[in-house]
């Protein structure tokens, strides 16, 4: 028998994660990105067509979107935006039931006010963690910018959002099916997302944590290992296909090689520093999270015991508090030290800590239980003033955060994803002529921008243009591809004797004097250069 569907579930675990997602995509799909982004470029380059660069990385991203490419490439940037914003929606689903499963049953305190199975928050106000951990991550600026343009960031981050879903999941019903998800998604994620790779031993340890020693068993171990090289393998996918459509540039191996070699350069770029004080405010807390402590720590006395409860609600709240300060960005946040790159998988477990160390508070501080009511009353009137204040503050702050994040970021997210690329895009290829001609670039996201143009544009036709990106003459790839484009549209007006059998760095001198006889030729770039000469 299914054990999951036997498991007691009530309203936040069954149905508020819907809620939760389905408003989530609403929102999403009202400040979604209406074109491309100087962040979404790249990406949706990739399936566009626009980035000559073969795709060497990230085969889930691929196999997601290949799809998408067989619509016209006029809708294919809105496509992959609507695609962003459905898999944010899943991501903040994914939050809130990892939230609602969470257990309330680490500390004393918890244990004596939280009865219900498997310690699920079961008071009055147990919808109020899913629902701000949500708030907290889905307002971000950094989740936010990524949610609502095409950036390939939510691939990484649902998968990550349902890794830790499907350990919780097991937790509560102890279902094999959630084991066996895990194991094959958590392969396919690493060829996906490096960052995979270094989350692997916190992983190992959250499954050993909950399965005891049933991990160690022969049948489990060759299962789980079967399905995660199962997944691994999606790392051949992309060195296949390459090896096919280039087969003079490199092999299979040739092709892995510099996948996996890629991975390793971002892996071992970072200083360790900086990851520590990044983990400070977020896997610490949730590390916090999986250790039950024990009732008492030896110190039977009186004060002693007060003197350690007041310790862990005393640690409970910074950690609570200091993930809420995170949300927005201060200097140790991963938006300001993260070198640039989102870590939007640090936002993602510190607002699951919100959501856990919300619901704490809110269960802490409800008083004792009614069996111990008598005890109640004998406190004293301050101790039922700090309980009503801190649970006050923390329903408002699950109001009031929210709202904070999004007076702070609504101008940001308004000029991230409005049309200012389009708008310098159109400036740029509005001089053009209407004939044809030959457009010289020095680097791959001006190339990217320029086609973009030229596809949007409703007064120039893209086949009167072709765009030759030098920064890419000194490789295989883009050589031959230069050259179809080149023999495509010139041959007729050139004549097959005046089009280089090579356009490498050399050649194309020959082909742009070539062209200048009879049709215009512009240096896109705003510098100097030998082009420019």
């Amino acid at each position: 028998m299914d054990q999951t569907e036997s498991t007691p579930m009530n309203f936040v675990q069954r149905k508020l994660p819907w809620i939760i997602g389905g408003v989530a995509l609403v929102f999403f799909l009202l400040t979604m990105s209406q074109s491309v982004t100087t962040s979404s470029l790249p990406v949706i380059g990739k399936v566009t067509g626009w980035d000559w660069s073969p795709s060497i990385q990230a085969p889930v991203f691929y196999l997601l979107t290949l799809p998408i490419s067989f619509l016209s490439i006029s809708s294919q940037p809105g496509a992959m935006n609507v695609l962003t914003v459905i898999l944010a929606a899943l991501t903040l689903f994914n939050l809130a039931k990892a939230v609602s499963l969470l257990p309330h049953d680490r500390t004393r305190d918890q244990r004596v006010r939280e009865q219900s199975d498997f310690s699920l928050l079961s008071s009055p106000l147990a919808w109020v963690p899913p629902i701000f951990a949500a708030l907290i991550c889905g307002l971000q600026l950094s989740f936010w910018e990524h949610a609502t343009s095409a950036t390939g960031e939510m691939i990484d981050l649902l998968m990550f959002a349902y890794l830790i879903r499907c350990l919780l999941e097991y937790r509560i019903g102890e279902n094999e099916k959630w084991m066996t998800r895990f194991a094959f998604l958590y392969g396919a994620s690493i060829t996906n997302n490096w960052a995979m790779i270094a989350y692997f031993p916190l992983f190992l340890g959250a499954v050993i944590w909950i399965k005891g020693i049933a991990f160690f068993q022969g049948r489990f171990l060759l299962k789980s290992t079967f399905l995660g090289l199962l997944g691994l393998g999606l790392y051949l996918l992309l060195p296949v296909l390459l090896s096919g459509q280039y087969p003079d540039s490199g092999g299979i191996w040739d092709y892995l090689k510099l996948q996996l070699g890629n991975q390793k350069v971002v892996l071992t770029g970072f200083k360790r520093s900086v990851v520590l004080i990044l983990s400070l405010t977020s896997i610490v807390p949730v590390v916090a999270i999986g250790v039950r402590w024990p009732s008492t720590f030896g110190d039977t006395s009186a004060a002693g015991a007060m003197l350690t409860n007041f310790m862990f609600k005393l640690i409970h709240m910074v950690f609570l508090a200091v993930c809420i300060w995170v949300a927005f960005d201060p200097p140790f946040s991963p938006r300001v030290r993260g070198l640039g790159l989102p870590f939007l998988s640090f936002y993602f477990l510190g607002a699951l800590a919100v959501g856990y160390y919300s619901g704490y508070a809110l269960l802490i501080f409800s008083g004792a239980p009614s069996r111990r009511k008598s005890r109640q009353q004998r406190s004293s009137g301050s101790e039922n003033f700090i309980n009503v204040t801190c649970k006050g503050l923390v329903l408002l702050a699950a109001i009031g955060v929210p709202a904070g994040l999004l007076a702070k970021n609504w101008s940001s997210i308004q000029l991230t994803n409005g049309d200012v690329l389009s708008s310098y895009a159109r400036t740029v290829i509005e001089p053009l002529p209407k004939e044809k001609s030959l457009l010289i670039v020095d680097d791959p996201f001006r190339s990217m921008m320029i086609k973009f143009a030229l596809e949007t544009s409703p007064d120039h036709e893209k086949s009167n243009y072709t765009v030759v990106d030098t920064s890419g003459l000194s490789t295989g790839f883009y050589q031959k591809i230069a050259h179809e484009n080149i023999k495509n549209d010139w041959q007729e007006t050139l004549g097959a004797e005046n089009i280089p059998p090579r356009i490498s760095l050399g050649s194309v001198l020959n082909l742009v004097a070539a062209v200048i006889k009879q049709s215009p030729v512009y240096y896109m770039q705003s510098s100097f250069g030998i082009y420019f000469e």
